[in-house]
C-alpha cells in the first residue's frame, strides 16, 4: 500500500470508518494539490458500501514556494479561503443527501462523504466518480466532449440561477479582479489595466446572476465512456457571476488557439441552446423555470467577449506569455475595450444631461418667488385696464337704477357697483350659469378674482345676483320668475 504523505494509518483507519468500512486496504495518490497545499489520493476499503473514496487531504501553512513566483499573502489567503468555500459547497450545497438532486439536474458532482478540519489541515472525503462510470480525464477534447460539458455547464447554470452564494465566493472564478491586486499591478497592458474595474463591473452587475463553477477547465472535468456523459470535481472558487465566465474558461482550455475563431460563435450559439432547455426542464414553481431564456441570452451574449477580457486581464498579469494569450483572446479584448468606451461616452452623457436638470431645476426653484410675484404684478396691471375699458363702454350706472327702480334692492345695487372693479371685466357674451334653475342657490366661480354677477329684467320679475367682494361663491337671491345671469 503507498501510503499519502504525512497520513499514518490510525488517520486511514477512521476514514474508512467515517464512511462505513473497516479498513483502508490500498492508498494511490492521484497528484499533488496546486501550490503545495497538501494532495489528492484515492483510497480502496473493504468491508462498506463504498469501493473506494477520494480523499482531500489539505495542509494550510504557506508553502515556501508557488510554482509561478506568487507566494504572497494575498496569494496565501485566496487559497485558504478557496479550500474552505470548497467544504462548504460539498458540506452545504452537497450533502449526503444531494446525489439524487444533482443527477435530477444533469449536472453530477461527487457527493461529500465526510469532512474533518483538525488545526491547520483539512480532511475532505468524496464519493469516487469512478464507482459512477466517470473515469476519464483528457488533455483534449473532441466535438462530442466539448458538447458534453457545455450541456453540465448550462444545466448548472439553470439549476443555481438566482442562488445566494452563501457560504461561497461572493464572486466566483479564481482570476476575480478584487482577489488579484498583484497580477493588475504588474499588468503592462495600459488600456486594459484603465478598463479592468469596468469589465469587473459589467460582469458583476449583469441580470440573471447564477453560481459559477470558477474553474470550468478541461482536467475539472470526468469523462464517461463515450464521451457523451461528464461529471465535474474541484469547487474551490464557485460564486456568484455570470456563466459566460465559465464557458469562456472551458473554450480557452479545449480550442487550439488556431481554431477558436471559427469555432466558438458556432459553440456559444451550442450554448445558450443548451441553457433554454436546461431552464425549461427545472421544476415547475421555481424561480429558474419562470425565467425567460430569450431576455437571459439577450442580458449575457454580449458579455462574451467581456468575459474573455477579464479573464486576459489576469492571464496577462500572471503569465504574459502563456499560451492562452494569442490572437483571438487579443480581438474579443479589443471587442470588451471598444463596448467599455461606448458605455463610459454614454454614461458621461447621462452625467452632462443629469447635472443640467439638476442646474435648471436649481434655478427654477430659486427664480420661481421672483417670477410668480413678476406674473401677480402684470395680472393686475391687466385688470385694472380693462376695467377702465368696461367704464367707458358698459352702461353700469342704467342697469343699477333699473334694478332699483323695479324691486327697490338698492342696498344690493350699490354692492354691485362697489364691489364690481375689484372683479375681472364681465363678459358682453350671455352664459347662463351653473345652477341658476333653482330659485335660490349658489353660482360657483373658477377663480374667486374673475367672478361677477349682473341681474337683469325677465318677464315681469327681477332678481338680484350679488357679486361678494371677490369671494368663489356668488349668492343668488329668491325671485319671482326665471333669470338670466352674465358673468366674466
Amino acid at each position: 500500500m503507498t501510503k499519502p504523505a504525512q497520513l499514518s494509518d490510525p488517520e486511514l483507519t477512521a476514514i474508512a470508518h467515517a464512511v462505513g468500512a473497516q479498513v483502508v486496504s490500498r492508498t494511490e495518490v492521484i497528484q499533488p494539490l496546486w501550490g503545495g497545499y497538501g494532495e489528492l489520493f484515492r483510497a480502496e476499503v473493504d468491508g462498506g458500501e463504498h469501493f473506494s473514496v477520494i480523499v482531500k487531504h489539505i495542509r494550510l501553512p504557506k508553502p515556501a514556494r508557488h510554482p509561478r513566483g506568487w507566494s504572497t499573502d494575498t496569494s496565501h489567503q485566496r487559497k485558504l479561503k478557496s479550500y474552505r468555500v470548497e467544504v462548504n459547497w460539498y458540506r452545504d450545497y452537497v450533502g449526503p443527501g444531494g446525489d439524487a438532486s444533482v443527477r435530477a439536474h444533469a449536472c453530477p458532482m461527487p457527493r461529500c462523504l465526510f469532512v474533518e478540519r483538525r488545526d491547520d489541515e483539512i480532511l475532505l472525503v468524496l464519493e469516487d466518480l469512478q464507482t459512477r462510470g466517470y473515469h476519464r480525464v483528457l488533455q483534449q477534447a473532441g466535438h462530442h466532449e466539448i458538447q458534453a460539458c457545455l450541456r453540465w455547464l448550462a444545466q448548472f447554470h439553470a439549476r443555481y440561477l438566482g442562488v445566494a452564494p452563501a457560504g461561497l465566493w461572493k464572486t466566483g472564478t479564481y482570476w476575480h479582479l478584487a482577489t488579484r491586486p498583484d497580477e493588475l499591478a504588474a499588468l503592462t497592458d495600459t488600456a486594459l489595466k484603465t478598463a479592468a474595474p469596468q469589465l469587473d463591473a459589467l460582469l458583476s452587475g449583469c441580470p440573471f446572476q447564477t453560481l459559477v463553477h470558477g474553474d470550468a477547465k478541461l482536467a475539472n472535468f470526468i469523462f464517461a465512456k463515450g464521451g457523451r456523459d461528464v461529471a465535474a470535481v474541484d469547487f474551490q472558487y464557485v460564486g456568484r457571476g455570470c456563466g459566460m465566465k465559465d464557458v469562456v474558461m472551458l473554450l480557452s482550455s479545449t480550442l487550439p488557439p488556431t481554431d477558436c475563431e471559427r469555432r466558438c460563435p458556432a459553440l456559444v450559439d451550442d450554448y445558450f441552446r443548451l441553457l433554454a432547455q436546461a431552464l425549461s426542464e427545472q421544476p415547475v414553481g421555481t424561480a429558474a423555470r419562470a425565467v425567460d431564456a430569450a431576455a437571459l441570452e439577450q442580458a449575457w451574449r454580449p458579455l462574451f467577449c467581456v468575459a474573455w477580457a477579464d479573464f486576459q486581464r489576469f492571464l496577462k498579469g500572471w503569465s504574459p506569455g502563456h499560451w492562452k494569450v494569442h490572437a483571438y483572446s487579443e480581438a474579443l479584448t479589443r471587442q470588451a475595450l471598444d463596448q467599455c468606451a461606448k458605455q463610459r461616452r454614454h454614461d458621461a452623457h447621462e452625467r452632462l444631461f443629469g447635472s443640467l436638470a439638476w442646474v435648471v431645476g436649481g434655478c427654477w426653484q430659486l427664480s420661481k418667488p421672483v417670477v410668480l410675484q413678476s406674473v401677480r404684478r402684470h395680472r393686475t396691471r391687466l385688470c385694472q385696464s380693462r376695467m377702465s375699458v368696461l367704464r367707458s363702454v358698459w352702461p353700469l350706472t342704467a342697469v343699477v337704477s333699473s334694478l332699483t327702480d323695479a324691486s327697490g334692492f338698492s342696498s344690493h345695487a350699490s354692492s354691485i357697483l362697489q364691489n364690481f372693479p375689484r372683479c375681472i371685466v364681465a363678459r358682453r357674451t350671455r352664459d347662463t350659469a351653473s345652477g341658476m334653475r333653482a330659485r335660490t342657490t349658489l353660482v360657483e366661480a373658477g377663480d374667486g378674482r374673475s367672478v361677477v354677477g349682473i341681474a337683469k329684467r325677465w318677464s315681469g320679475g327681477e332678481h338680484l345676483v350679488q357679486a361678494e367682494g371677490t369671494m368663489k361663491n356668488v349668492a343668488a337671491h329668491q325671485a319671482k320668475a326665471p333669470f338670466e345671469v352674465q358673468r366674466a
